[in-house]
């Protein structure tokens, strides 16, 4: 007998062994998966989600004209189930080579600026178009249409309205959306498909031996990443779908160029004088470490004239730079825009480590054609350089940045002159002096408008009483600043730039909760105001919603803010006690000062997207959004003391909400995407204030982000308790409220596997808990389908139905 049982357990062990442990967690999920249809909330709530959005408007103002586009936020689930190629940070559509799930236009229509006349231009109808792309002057423009099995290219002649297609495909989007003018107004550069291209054959099945992944010593601290390269065969895949070559199309004839050679081109730019393009390249080998952006690169320029690639630098393999490094030597190349064809290049001056203090980090340089010798210098930098804004050969407006202390600076050179604009911690918004006021030159640069010795600066004017929109006039001689203009009204109100160049014509953008945004032409002289546009409120069910602005204050003094929504003929004098639904992002500040800056506005109209929480407000329930949770400490260390702090910031809010009668504590749900989904789930599991929570894709196991997360500096290894005391993964055993838990299964963000939320589900239910987890089929981190926004609405009324009132 003993025998016998022996064989048996045999027999079972071989049948067991004949199964992977995948088809057993196949096996598991059809098991414990619960298949329904797409769901959809009451009518009424379908009726306002399925209104249209309002139109977008831009504008041809060298010929007064404006463009008015009808547009598409949701993407087809049709479309979201064309197979998508994902390699390395790769995301295109394989049949079309376009990039994917991004809102789109269906229409266009023309007017000049100051009429509702519209003239509706000639292009195919029921599908989707990108944004237009206008020539320098104006006189034309091209836009893509998007097909299931190609992209197409259209021209439109701005004044006939004449329409023709220059490109029925061949078009590819894989890495830039390359789509530019030439100086001419006539010729344009595009990314095609290369034509010799052939695809690589698939591999056996049958393995030629093991796969060996080897460390030397090297110190690799990469951000957990999805889709990386696994094998030979997904890096020929890699190469044959982000290869392209670049072209030249004649708008007037249609005749095609092509320039170059095909290549993994990142990057293409026009010089000023329409002779060079200069041109990023990554090159093999590559790796399976880190994503296509971190490949070694080449930068080279064309020579038009003399068909001819000029090399400029080559850079290294990045897989093996720290939190906060950069590469050494050049890493940068741009055209500098008052020069016909002088590039500016970014030099590393250190070892790439913002450790180190010294002198300089960074130089930036000229260098002119032949492009073969070092140039000369433009300006050294104490930290790291973050961007340059020029108003004319010598003049401009660069930044730097302090890793350390998470600053920036930014400093006007006029000549060999220097003085500092303002220098701020990145977080902070009150008291901005301004960002200087840019157009698009004949050249299709974006520069600084100078105006003789004046420059303008642009801002929002936010301060702690009030938000009074402006525009100053510096001197960039004397560096002495006057207002040109100020906007203290009511209403919300933000300024565009100036309209056609003309600093005495300023666009205005103008809005309030009860009407939609709506563009003016405001004359500064005569304060003379036109209406451009004349859109209404088409959501008035949910603009009669009470919204206010609340402030309050954490336990330790911190000043913190939400925007609370509340039913419409809600009495805030005789307060009834309702549930509450309280959204949040974690947010990390150096200090009390800027963490208590706050931006909200309840003068503001909102459309809200998809499934937006808010609309729970029209089933009786508050909805708190934007609630603030601040993070305060050294940008090092911030994350030591993450639990107490989140934990207080929920806490006053709520507290806010009872003392004023408006809540039942008892039934207050917490929400959050990705970080915020991961604050979610934490404060379920390190405190009793929430009678539930919703979490979507976030991540919940800090042992599988390793090298950081989100502005964590440290590894796993150097703050071993902070990781793990920020895994609600290993805390499930504590969430005692239900969860409802949602993930899109095709994330691709870093560090939110849809595993993430798939083990903390195998937890809860381990452990016993209440979760209800809802996968979303072909959904990214952002969701894009109209039946998953309408189905999530559906999810959260019934949460709140069968869980929390």
């Amino acid at each position: 007998m003993k025998r016998l049982m022996l064989v048996l357990l045999l027999i079972i062990a071989t049948i067991i062994n004949i199964y992977s442990l995948e088809d057993f967690e196949k096996e598991e999920i059809i098991e414990n998966t619960l298949e329904i249809e797409w769901q959809k909330p009451e009518p009424y709530i379908e009726d306002i989600f399925n209104r249209e959005y309002q139109p977008s408007i831009s504008f041809l103002d060298k010929l007064n004209k404006k463009i008015l586009h009808q547009r598409s936020v949701y993407i087809p689930l049709e479309w979201l189930a064309e197979p998508i190629i994902r390699y390395a940070g790769l995301d295109i559509y394989e049949k079309s080579r376009a990039r994917t799930r991004s809102s789109y236009l269906t229409s266009f229509h023309i007017a000049d600026y100051d009429s509702e006349s519209y003239t509706r231009i000639a292009l195919p109808e029921d599908s989707a178009f990108g944004h237009e792309i206008a020539s320098y002057d104006q006189s034309a423009f091209v836009l893509f249409e998007y097909k299931y099995d190609k992209v197409r290219l259209w021209y439109v002649n701005s004044q006939s309205l004449e329409t023709k297609l220059l490109l029925d495909g061949g078009i590819t989007q894989t890495l830039s959306n390359t789509l530019k003018w030439f100086p001419d107004n006539e010729n344009i550069l595009i990314s095609m498909i290369p034509e010799d291209l052939s695809k690589p054959e698939p591999k056996s099945n049958i393995p030629t031996g093991p796969i060996v992944m080897e460390t030397s010593g090297n110190v690799s601290q990469n951000r957990t990443s999805q889709n990386l390269l696994q094998n030979a065969y997904e890096e020929d895949l890699f190469e044959y779908y982000a290869s392209s070559q670049l072209a030249i199309i004649n708008s007037k004839t249609g005749d095609i160029r092509k320039i170059s050679l095909p290549g993994i081109i990142s990057y293409a730019d026009i010089s000023p004088d329409g002779r060079y393009i200069l041109i990023k390249e990554y090159k093999r080998p590559f790796s399976g470490k880190v994503s296509y952006y971190r490949f070694p690169c080449a930068w080279y320029v064309y020579d038009l004239k003399e068909d001819k690639r000029i090399y400029l630098h080559s850079q290294d393999l990045s897989a093996f730079l720290k939190a906060g490094w950069v590469q050494t030597d050049k890493r940068w190349f741009s055209w500098h825009p008052f020069y016909d064809a002088s590039l500016m290049y970014l030099k590393t001056l250190d070892d790439g480590n913002p450790e180190i203090t010294g002198e300089y980090k960074d130089e930036l340089r000229i260098v002119d054609y032949p492009f073969n010798n070092d140039g000369e210098l433009l300006l050294k930098i104490k930290n790291r350089f973050r961007n340059i804004e020029l108003a004319s050969k010598n003049i401009f407006i660069y930044e730097e940045y302090n890793w350390k202390l998470n600053t920036i600076k930014a400093t006007l050179q006029n000549k060999k002159t220097t003085h500092t604009l303002w220098e701020r911690h990145r977080r902070d918004i009150y008291d901005h002096p301004g960002e200087p006021v840019t157009y698009i030159n004949e050249q299709g640069q974006e520069v600084i408008f100078l105006d003789d010795n004046r420059i303008y600066l642009q801002g929002q004017g936010l301060s702690a009483d009030k938000r009074i929109p402006f525009i100053d006039i510096l001197n960039i001689d004397t560096f002495a600043t006057k207002n040109l203009v100020k906007f203290d009204i009511d209403d919300y109100l933000s300024i565009s730039g100036f309209y056609n160049n003309d600093p005495n014509l300023v666009l205005l953008n103008i809005q309030n909760s009860n009407t939609p945004n709506n563009i003016y032409l405001y004359d500064i002289k005569s304060k003379n105001q036109i209406a451009l546009t004349s859109f209404v409120d088409t959501i008035p069910e949910l603009t009669r919603l009470q919204k206010k602005v609340i402030k309050y204050k954490r336990a330790d003094g911190v000043d913190l803010s939400a925007i609370l929504y509340l039913p419409e003929n809600y009495d805030l004098d005789n307060p009834v006690r309702l549930p509450l639904l309280m959204s949040a992002y974690p947010r990390e500040y150096a200090d009390e000062t800027t963490a208590s800056q706050a931006s909200l506005s309840d003068n503001r109209y909102v459309r809200p997207y998809g499934s937006s929480n808010f609309y729970l407000c029209l089933d009786n329930i508050a909805v708190l959004t934007n609630a603030s949770f601040p993070i305060i400490g050294d940008a090092e260390t911030v994350n030591n003391t993450f639990m107490e702090q989140a934990v207080a910031n929920a806490k006053a809010a709520i507290d806010y909400l009872d003392n004023e009668g408006i809540i039942d504590p008892s039934k207050a749900v917490i929400y959050g995407h990705s970080y915020g989904a991961f604050m979610v789930a934490n404060l379920l599991a390190h405190s009793d204030l929430f009678a539930g929570g919703i979490a979507q894709n976030g991540a919940y196991s800090r042992t599988l982000t390793p090298f950081g997360f989100q502005s964590e500096r440290r590894t796993l290894w150097q703050a071993k308790d902070v990781y793990l005391k920020l895994s609600p993964f290993l805390y499930a055993h504590q969430i005692e409220k239900p969860l409802l838990l949602i993930h899109s299964m095709e994330d691709t963000n870093s560090g939110t596997y849809p595993m993430q939320s798939r083990r903390l589900f195998e937890a809860l239910e381990g452990n016993g808990k209440d979760c209800r987890y809802i996968q979303l089929p072909l959904e990214e981190h952002s969701y894009n389908a109209k039946e998953t926004h309408l189905h999530l609405l559906w999810e959260y009324k019934q949460f709140f139905d069968e869980k929390i009132r």
